[in-house]
């Protein structure tokens, strides 16, 4: 079930990428949707599987791997959002960080969601 969520914040989250040119609103709506729904599905997994402990206890460098990924991602949806709230109140100035933060992002959350198969 939790890789089927995932899934879904993936979904939710490309949506979004694709509404960026098209509707900045729904480009913005989407991806707080996909970044409120990734942050209850690791509040679900620490709450349910004890994640910091595991990690904390880990004698597998997947499991480190992942939990290292899954901070930047982490990171990454604080500084992404506080970058599109300027970009919305006429801040065009972040734009091109905020464009190469969402690469970086981009490449994280789905390395993200692969490693999470192999923990």
């Amino acid at each position: 079930m939790i890789h089927v969520v995932s899934g879904v914040v993936l979904l939710v989250l490309f949506a979004g990428f694709w509404a960026r040119k098209r509707n900045r609103r729904m480009h913005y709506g989407l991806m707080l949707t996909g970044f409120s729904l990734d942050l209850g599905l690791l509040l679900f997994v620490e709450l349910n599987r004890s994640a910091i402990n595991r990690v904390v206890e880990a004698d597998s460098s997947m499991v480190l791997f992942h939990a290292g990924i899954s901070t930047f991602v982490l990171l990454s949806y604080f500084v992404m959002i506080g970058l599109g709230v300027q970009l919305l109140k006429g801040k065009v100035a972040v734009r091109g960080f905020h464009r190469n933060l969402a690469v970086v992002f981009a490449v994280l959350r789905i390395s993200n969601f692969v490693t999470a198969f192999m923990v």
